[in-house]
């Protein structure tokens, strides 16, 4: 069953074209996301195998560098969040930017913006629009930058306590040299394997979160859709048109006379003008 289609009555609804614009944002990230969950799913391969290799030699290890990284995961998460709400919260003035500059770069309309003096005043409304997306996004990057440095420093603290751990461990005599060599190469592997879990774990939230744009978009049109039964409609066998007439605006006398039955029946049978 294919999306629901929308009455013509709903592209008139505040914010519509915003709403349709998310959701189409949210679709296309929908690809992303299956890419993403391959590498999540060769990350969390290979953090099995040097899980059970730092288990073996020292459990102590595997749950350090686990605390090292949670960290990032949670900073992930919510700077996620805040570029997600920048990007909401500018959809419109963006899709507004997006057609001013379509207007002023377009070849086949540069000679009707000469002619009706319009390149001043899309310019204003382009500069305008780039002005509040800037606007939102410095605004967006402070606690932002606040959240990713915060989150890298402690992940950076984490993992020099695990380094620490290991260290502890050799000087204490609970681990030799060789088995530390060991740990090392297991304790390399397991934190590239769990940075790239972190890593595309938080982007396929963040694809996530525009992807429920496009769901949300879907529930909603379809509270807009008229059902229909499955009967279909005959062709007309005749079609009337009773006193129908037109006026042009502004204008008093009808251009179009009203027209009746008998009016249309008169000029069906009315013979053709010969064209000399």
């Amino acid at each position: 069953m294919g999306d629901p289609t929308p009455e013509l009555a709903a592209y008139g609804a505040e914010g519509f074209g915003d709403r349709s614009q998310a959701a189409e944002i949210g679709a296309l990230r929908a690809v992303d996301l299956a890419d993403d969950a391959k590498t999540l799913t060769n990350g969390l391969v290979q953090l099995a195998s040097a899980a059970v290799v730092l288990t073996t030699l020292h459990p102590l290890l595997l749950g350090v560098l686990l605390l090292s990284v949670v960290p990032r995961g949670l900073g992930g998460v919510i700077a996620a969040r805040v570029d997600y709400r920048v990007h909401d919260q500018t959809i419109s003035a963006r899709n507004v930017r997006g057609m001013m500059r379509w207007w002023l770069t377009t070849a086949e309309l540069a000679d009707e913006l000469r002619a009706n003096t319009m390149r001043g005043y899309l310019h204003f409304w382009y500069r305008s629009m780039c002005d509040r997306v800037e606007m939102r996004e410095v605004a967006g990057a402070r606690p932002y930058l606040r959240i990713t440095l915060l989150a890298a420093s402690l992940g950076g603290l984490f993992t020099l306590g695990m380094w620490a751990s290991l260290a502890g461990l050799v000087l204490a005599g609970a681990m030799t040299t060789a088995v530390a060599d060991t740990a090392v190469v297991a304790s390399q592997t397991a934190g590239r394997a769990l940075n790239s879990i972190i890593r595309y774990s938080t982007v396929m939230f963040h694809h996530g979160l525009y992807l429920s744009d496009y769901y949300d978009f879907i529930d909603e049109v379809r509270t807009m859709t008229t059902a229909r039964g499955t009967a279909r409609a005959k062709p007309p066998q005749q079609i009337r048109l009773e006193g129908a007439s037109y006026t042009y605006p502004s204008k008093e006398a009808a251009a179009v006379k009203p027209i009746t039955p008998d009016h249309a029946t008169a000029a069906r049978h009315r013979p053709a003008i010969p064209i000399k």
